[in-house]
Parts: structure tokens; C-alpha cells; sequence
């Protein structure tokens, strides 16, 4: 049992000197370039996902100048492994399903639609708005009393008030959800 113990003690080791502290220069796709901390040589290429030559996978991409740990597997193969801070990250599932988050926003596939989803509470707010319109004009029909031989006088009296403010023509920007494209 001591034996085994020793043994994953080595092998921890070893694992902890395989791991290095860098700060990031440069990036490039899903590859970085980074500098390690204890001073040693600098590392090109440094992955940011487990197979940077496929279309597919989650990729955090970090900023420039933040601090990474990255593991070395070789002397010239390294991954990162956590991140200080992260430009953007991406979930790219097939060649229709990718998803991005930034600090600004979320993009579903690309923005290919180049549209919005709905901010639900500012449609609700239009909706309301001719809902309460649609509202008015029916208290007034339903309190209009008939008076014989005015021509429609009382009528036009009781709505005239509501047929002078008229509603705002809704926009597209006044009802959609800018952070999130698709």
C-alpha cells in the first residue's frame, strides 16, 4: 500500500511541474503564444481547446496580457487549462449550431439571421399601449348615449379627445434584445 502511495505521489509531482503560470501575448484562433512567469522561454501555439485543427468544440479564447496555467505535455505540445481572464468563448457544435459570449453580447450561429430576439418587456409594453387604446375607444362607444337628431355630435365630442393621440408606429430597436444576435 506504501508502494502505491509513493507512486501517485511522483506521479502528482511530476503533474505539478508539467503545469506553468504564463502571461498571454498573442492569440491567434485557437492557439495562443505566452510567456511563462518563473522567466523561462516563451511558448508558441499553445492550445486553447483539445484539437485546435478541428471545426468543432468549446473554445474560451483569453485576453492579451492576462495570466494562464497551461499544461505541457511535450516540450512543444501545451493546452491552456484555466484562464484569468476571457475575451470571448464559443460552443461550436456543427456548421448550423455555434454559440458566442462575449463581454457585450451572445450570438447564436454567426448572427446569420442578422436580427434580435425580444426584449419580452418592451413588447409588452407596445402590446399594452393598444390594448388600453382598444380600451378607450370601447368605454367611449359604451358610455356614448344616442341623442336624437344631433348628427353624431355626442359622439364625436366623447371621442375626439382619444382620437387625437395617436400611437407611437413601433421599430424593431424599440423591442429587440441587442446582446443577443441570431
Amino acid at each position: 500500500m506504501n508502494e502505491i502511495a509513493k507512486h501517485i505521489r511522483e506521479i502528482a509531482n511530476q503533474a505539478g511541474r508539467n503545469i506553468i503560470a504564463c502571461k498571454v501575448t498573442a492569440v491567434d484562433g485557437k492557439t495562443c503564444d505566452v510567456e511563462p512567469l518563473d522567466g523561462s522561454a516563451p511558448l508558441k501555439k499553445v492550445k486553447l481547446n483539445s484539437a485546435p485543427d478541428q471545426n468543432y468544440g468549446i473554445v474560451a479564447t483569453p485576453v492579451v496580457d492576462s495570466v494562464v496555467l497551461i499544461a505541457l505535455r511535450t516540450e512543444t505540445d501545451a493546452s491552456v487549462l484555466m484562464f484569468s481572464e476571457i475575451e470571448k468563448y464559443e460552443l461550436i457544435l456543427s456548421d448550423d449550431i455555434k454559440l458566442e459570449m462575449n463581454k457585450n453580447e451572445i450570438i447564436f450561429n454567426d448572427n446569420s439571421k442578422n436580427s434580435y430576439l425580444i426584449d419580452i418587456n418592451n413588447l409588452k409594453t407596445k402590446l399594452n399601449n393598444i390594448e388600453n387604446d382598444l380600451n378607450t375607444l370601447k368605454n367611449i362607444f359604451t358610455a356614448w348615449v344616442p341623442v336624437p337628431m344631433d348628427g353624431g355630435a355626442v359622439l364625436k365630442t366623447a371621442s375626439t379627445a382619444w382620437a387625437t393621440q395617436t400611437l407611437t408606429p413601433t421599430q424593431v430597436s424599440d423591442i429587440n434584445d441587442e446582446k443577443i444576435k441570431h
